[in-house]
């Protein structure tokens, strides 16, 4: 049985609301699964919750045929919200665990649902119109997860690490983008801030040709640039950062062998999709946490 959020639902069946994020997660996100792994025990379930909300979310964007069906979907889970913070019981499995998360950690409202809000325009084709849009759109999806996220390690001293978080959402929403550039197109989404296109003299549409300009792929080592900059600068401010902490940013930790593969002289980020193995992963999470580094 699905609700109007389009999820299955367990309804009266056996199937455990933390097994069911912890499914969701591990199938379809396994950087922050494999990074969750590395979380002390009572912590995980918290941050599996918020995971699967990011899925779920994610779901509502590219499992439909029409955008007013995304829009349907995302309304769903605003009024859950409504429901969760009124102090009722909502019918999802994975809103169920996030009320566990939300009464255990305090965790915030509006990020929640401005998260949802900067994902509804992923349903139409308008462009990103500057670099600060781009920013932006980061802050509110990836930086909303990491917030959330440090919250339920930290509570309020996550409020300290701003700083951290910022320059990480950036990183990892503009690798995320860059990784995952087809996908957009085929949506036709051009991620690219119209103001960098039109800095190298190009246009919205040149990203959409068959054979794109070579001016475009100086644009996407522009990009790369800004994720090894802001990674960077998270770096340099993290001594301060509690160890039990760095779970929430190993999947930012990551982006290093994202952004090796999108500057292979072969990779076609038009037409290529970016992953790495597990194996790799593992390794680069091993050697992480042994040096208690992000």
């Amino acid at each position: 049985m699905r609700d109007k959020s389009g999820s299955v639902v367990s309804g009266s069946s056996t199937l455990n609301d933390e097994q069911y994020c912890f499914d969701l997660v591990k199938q379809h996100d396994q950087d922050s699964y494999l990074s969750t792994l590395l979380a002390p025990i009572e912590k995980r379930r918290f941050l599996l919750a918020i995971y699967a909300f990011q899925i779920e979310i994610e779901h509502c964007i590219t499992k439909v045929s029409e955008a007013p069906i995304g829009e349907i979907r995302l309304q769903w889970w605003i009024d859950t919200f409504d429901i969760i913070f009124s102090g009722r019981t909502a019918e999802h499995p994975v809103a169920r665990e996030l009320c566990l998360a939300i009464a255990k950690h305090d965790l915030p409202k509006h990020l929640f649902v401005n998260l949802i809000y900067t994902r509804r325009d992923d349903l139409y084709s308008q462009p990103l119109q500057t670099k600060a849009d781009l920013i932006n759109y980061c802050k509110t999806t990836k930086g909303a997860i990491m917030d959330l996220s440090l919250r339920t390690m930290l509570d309020y001293d996550a409020l300290a690490f701003e700083e951290i978080i910022e320059s990480c959402a950036i990183a990892h929403g503009i690798c995320s983008i860059l990784s995952h550039f087809p996908i957009y197109l085929y949506r036709k989404r051009c991620m690219v801030p119209v103001e960098v296109l039109e800095n190298s003299r190009l246009s919205e549409q040149s990203v959409f040709l068959k054979q794109p300009p070579q001016e475009l792929s100086l644009v996407f080592v522009q990009m790369r640039h800004i994720i090894t900059e802001q990674m960077t600068n998270a770096r340099n401010n993290q001594n301060n950062l509690p160890k039990e902490a760095l779970p929430v940013f190993y999947p930012t930790s990551l982006t290093d062998l994202y952004v090796q593969k999108l500057a292979h002289k072969n990779h076609v980020p038009t037409t290529m999709i970016v992953e790495c193995s597990q194996l790799s992963k593992q390794w680069h999470l091993f050697k992480k946490s042994w040096l208690e580094k992000f």
